[in-house]
Formats: structure tokens, sequence, C-alpha cells
């Protein structure tokens, strides 16, 4: 049987749009745009009084905060005015993306007031990460300029902040876009929507999906990991910051999706597609579920690598298995509206955006590439994890995971996490 349900023609709408986009990594009305060869600054003035210094993002969509303006899943806005109550207590704002009014290099970059650098308390905290970034600057496939770490992207704007401000620690997500992320997810989704059941088309035998993985590629996003790394080590030092003066964290990505036996929708009808939002074969799933396992080591052993290279400890963070018990699609969670209070919906909500075929509808508030990225509440969580290895200065590694009970919070009322030193 067909997997697109009892909405084809949102189904095939849906395909259109994912061929037609480079990736899942990016999209979202323009913002924070500015030419390739004009680099802007961060502020200027030094940091406020009461401030006790700058934390700084750099990377990709994990922690520019690509999604964070969703606070749960919900299929209010399909079902209006029925689940009206339900679509207004998952969005945040339609303000979430302006990034405080910061703008830095970068055509539609997702940078979210949820993003995980914003600390509070003393910490002044700048987002200059961006949606879909590689390692290297480029112009994507709809022509759009997404910096990476390089001094044509976001190495020339820390340089800026390093002068400006007393920057404390600069916090890394890199890689997964180097490793095709957004494509790969596309050809899974795709083959999931456009093929029959008893033919899949799955991407897990799909020979571009799988070489993104392969030893010879994995070699390749290690060492230009490290690089990046290293880069930023080097742009603090020509700052005049002695190594000691500030901390440089690395992380991986937490597994957005859950095995198939944890789905909360089976792999046959319409609630993967439909009301799920995560139309992924089970097979897919078990070799995605490898596939993050391969780019999480190489994150980690680029991290090691840059710390022998340049002589300056790198804090390596694990989250891997931040999001377990409340990945997209996962037994165990509720959308929206399927809660009726807050502490509910902060207990059992899903920590990752769902893929919504209303995406593609005029006047839709979703973005299709906001799925299968931390949302609101996924970003508190990896902040909560930052937080606790930054630990106002006193950095050290470790590893991330779910708390003991999924309904607690911190004392800044936000979802707590388990954080285990290393």
């Amino acid at each position: 049987m067909m997997h697109t349900g009892s909405v084809p023609r949102l189904a095939v709408s849906l395909v259109v749009a994912l061929l037609a986009l480079a990736s899942v990594a990016c999209s979202t009305p323009r913002q924070d745009a500015a030419p390739a060869d004009r680099l802007a600054s961060g502020p200027v003035d030094g940091e406020p009084p009461g401030i006790a210094g700058t934390l700084v993002s750099m990377g990709d969509s994990y922690i520019s905060g690509t999604a964070g303006r969703w606070r749960g899943n919900s299929n209010g806005f399909t079902n209006l005015p029925a689940n009206l109550s339900a679509f207004q207590r998952s969005d945040t704002g339609s303000d979430a993306y302006d990034n405080y009014g910061l703008a830095f290099p970068g055509d539609e970059c997702f940078r979210s007031r949820s993003a995980a650098i914003h600390l509070g308390g003393a910490w002044e905290s700048v987002n200059i990460a961006c949606s879909n970034a590689r390692t290297t600057s480029r112009i994507d496939e709809e022509g759009k300029f997404k910096p990476g770490i390089d001094n044509d992207g976001q190495l020339a704007v820390l340089a800026d902040l390093a002068r400006s401000r007393s920057v404390k620690m600069v916090a890394v997500s890199i890689g997964a876009n180097d490793f095709r992320f957004g494509p790969t997810i596309k050809s899974c989704v795709t083959g999931f929507l456009t093929s029959l059941s008893a033919f899949p088309d799955r991407c897990s035998e799909d020979p571009e999906s799988t070489g993104t993985v392969a030893p010879g590629a994995v070699t390749v996003v290690r060492a230009s990991i490290t690089k990046a790394l290293g880069d930023i080590v080097t742009t603090m030092r020509d700052a005049g910051y002695a190594d000691e003066s500030w901390v440089l964290v690395s992380h991986n990505y937490p597994t957005p999706l859950p095995p198939p036996s944890a789905m909360r929708y089976p792999e046959s009808g319409y609630g993967r597609a439909v009301s799920g939002g995560c139309p992924f074969y089970d097979a897919d799933l078990d070799w995605f579920s490898r596939w993050m396992a391969t780019v999480n080591s190489t994150v980690a052993n680029a991290a090691r690598d840059a710390s022998v290279e340049t002589g300056k400890a790198v804090v390596s963070l694990d989250m891997a298995e931040l999001f377990n018990g409340r990945r997209l699609c996962e037994q165990g969670t509720r959308l929206v509206e399927e809660t009726r209070t807050d502490a509910e919906l902060v207990s059992s909500a899903e920590r990752v955006d769902m893929i919504r075929l209303t995406s593609v509808l005029p006047g839709s508030p979703y973005n299709l590439n906001e799925g299968v990225h931390p949302n609101h509440l996924g970003q508190a969580a990896i902040r909560a994890c930052l937080r606790s290895a930054f630990n106002d200065g006193a950095a050290r590694s470790g590893t991330c995971a779910a708390p003991t009970e999924w309904g607690d919070v911190d004392s800044r009322n936000e979802p707590a996490v388990t954080f285990t030193p290393r």
C-alpha cells in the first residue's frame, strides 16, 4: 500500500518541495542575510555592566536553534479552528528567529532566541552559527550564503567579537552537514512517501546515501572538523587570548529518531506520514541510527585531534542519548493537543520537530526544513547540557543524557538533564 495516507495531494506536494530543496537543514523566511564579501561585525561597545563575559556559538543548525520556535509538536494548524489552543501553546512566536536583533552573515540561518548558547545569568551570549553550515563557507544549491568556520564566514565574526568582547566560551556544533545530513534525510523521506511498502525505496540501500559515511568520507570530514576547531584556537590566539582564559566546547548531536521497536506509529498505514511527521521505513531508521553513530564518533575523534594538534584542551560533550525517550515519534511521547497542562507538555512532548505536510501550503507558519531538528524543548536540553559543561568557566568534558524523570526542571524552570563529567 502507499504510505501517503488519505491526503495524497499533500504528500505529493511535500515530495515536490523536498526535491526542490538543497537539504532539510536550512530554510525559513529570509533573515540575517549578507553577501559573502561583506561581513557584519558583532557588537563593539564591550559587555554591559554586571556581565562576566561573552559566550559565542558557532557551527550549524543544531546550535543555531533551527526549529526553536516550536514547543513540542502539534497538528493544531492542520485542524484549525478545533485545535487552535494546541497550535498557540506550541508556538513561541513569529520573532523566534530574530537572533535578538543581531545581524551576522548568512542567509536563512535560523538563529533562534531559544538557541543553546543563551545561558543567561552573568553571561552575555552571541549566536553566529548558521543552519546548513559546513566547515567551509559556500553558496548552497539555492544560491544562499552559508558561512562556515573559516575566514570567509564565522571566523571573521569571531575575530571581531574577540577584539570587542571578553570571550569566555566558544561552543561549536559542526560536521553533520559535511556528511550531508540534509540530503540523507531527504532521501529517506522521499523514498517513504513515493514508494509502496511492498516495493520500498529505502535510503539505506541508496549508494549515494550510504557513501556519505564510507571510510574515505569519514577521514575527510574528521580532518575538516579538526581544522575548523584548530582555526578557532588560532583566531583567539591572534586576538591576544591566552589558552587558559577561555573555553572551547565541541559537542556532537542528539539522535533525533528512535529505533523501529520504539516507534509510536507502525510502518504501515498513514500514522508516520500524516500524524507523526516521521515518514521513515523501519530499515532506514536502523541504518540512520548507525549513520548518526558514525557522525558522532567522528566529531569526538576530531575534538581529540584538535586538542593534540593545538595544545589547547577541547571540552568534548557527548549528547547522543540526550533525547532518548522523547525522540520524534517515540513511544511515550504526546502531541501538544494530547496534553492538558504545561507540566504535561514539558514532561511528554517530543524534543525533535516533526516533518509537517502542511509546511508546503501557502500561509503555513511552519517550515518544512525545521523537521528533524531540536525544537524549543530540545534546545533547552542542549542548553542545560552546555551549562553543566561550562560550569561558569570551570569547564569539564562529559556525557549528557535524559533526566530520571521527564517532568523535572532545573533552577531556571527549564527541562533538566543528567550530566556525567569525565
